[in-house]
């Protein structure tokens, strides 16, 4: 109760005292979301640990099908690869960024991973040959559980951050220096801590405050956002894309994952050659988003900023 006392005493004034950036959606700068390419069906998903929990073996297979027919369009492809945590680290709780689906076939596919504090596990599935991306979300318990898990299917779109021509470019950025971190590690990874969503259905609007955490000695960075809907729409269901925070040059884009009522957050750095994703699961149910990540940061060329169909509200100057 004192946690939750502290996250009302402090983001919700704060959001409240600040002018955060409007967006509304009905504007076509807010509604330009990304062009559906395909859906892909997530199946065969396994996640098998041993080695003392620091050895986990992933198995899954991408069915590839016409976003307005069904049927398919391309062969299936099949993903077996191992993630590796330290000793002492579970490594099902261990994010880890663009693996290759297989060594042998199907190169251009690559699946990244992050985990929040309710055990839930983001998967995100992109073909770098296509720029083509898609989200799904599964619950430790589901996984660790070793059962069948019923398949999910996501559209396949084309990546609102373009990463260039191809993915020969992509793949060969696959890891970043951080030069933040005092142990040494290599990769670079981002947290979202004391997190609000807040709907309010009378102002037909979505206030959010969240912090973020880019290494483990950074000062975290506040987000506010204020996002309105047309009248009638779900709150829960509201989509935005490339926004910019008040409070920090970061920008925001979120989606919705029926399947588990959660958003999931792309937040892009603010020098727009960097980004990370989160996942918040039951967001219908509680106006609280547990803590997420820590999660891989992908390089990415994000482009030159959106034109803001609001006053920039500035935010500190990052370096």
């Amino acid at each position: 109760m004192y946690f939750l006392t502290v996250i009302l005493g402090t983001l919700l004034p704060a959001l409240a005292a600040a002018t955060p950036v409007e967006v509304t959606t009905t504007s076509a700068a807010a509604t330009a979301s990304p062009t559906v390419v395909r859906h892909w069906t997530l199946d065969e998903v396994s996640r098998k640990r041993g080695v003392r929990n620091q050895a986990c073996r992933w198995h899954m297979v991408v069915r590839q099908s016409s976003p307005v027919s069904g049927n398919s369009t391309a062969a299936d492809v099949t993903c077996d690869f191992q993630v590796l945590s330290e000793r002492g680290f579970d490594c099902s709780k261990v994010p880890f960024a663009r693996t290759r689906c297989s060594e042998e076939d199907h190169s251009s596919f690559y699946v990244s991973a992050s985990h929040n504090d309710n055990g839930f596990v983001v998967v995100l599935v992109e073909n770098l040959d296509e720029d083509a991306q898609a989200f799904f979300g599964f619950h430790d318990g589901a996984l660790d559980a070793g059962g069948d898990i019923a398949p999910q299917t996501s559209p396949a779109t084309a990546s609102p951050y373009g990463r260039g021509s191809g993915g020969a470019a992509s793949a060969a950025m696959l890891a970043l220096d951080d030069g933040t971190e005092a142990d040494g590690q290599a990769q670079r990874l981002w947290r979202v801590l004391n997190g609000v969503h807040q709907m309010d259905s009378v102002k037909h609007r979505v206030d959010m405050a969240f912090e973020i955490r880019t290494s483990r000695y950074a000062t975290a960075k506040t987000c506010f956002l204020r996002v309105y809907a047309p009248r009638g729409a779900n709150l829960a269901k509201l989509q935005f894309y490339d926004k910019k925070c008040d409070g920090t040059n970061f920008y925001v884009s979120w989606g919705y994952m029926e399947s588990s009522d959660a958003g999931i957050m792309t937040l892009v750095g603010p020098k727009r050659n960097m980004m990370a994703f989160f996942g918040f699961p039951n967001i219908s149910a509680s106006m609280f988003l547990k803590q997420a990540g820590p999660s891989a940061v992908l390089p990415c060329s994000c482009g030159q900023p959106p034109i803001s169909n609001s006053d920039d509200m500035g935010g500190e100057k990052e370096a």
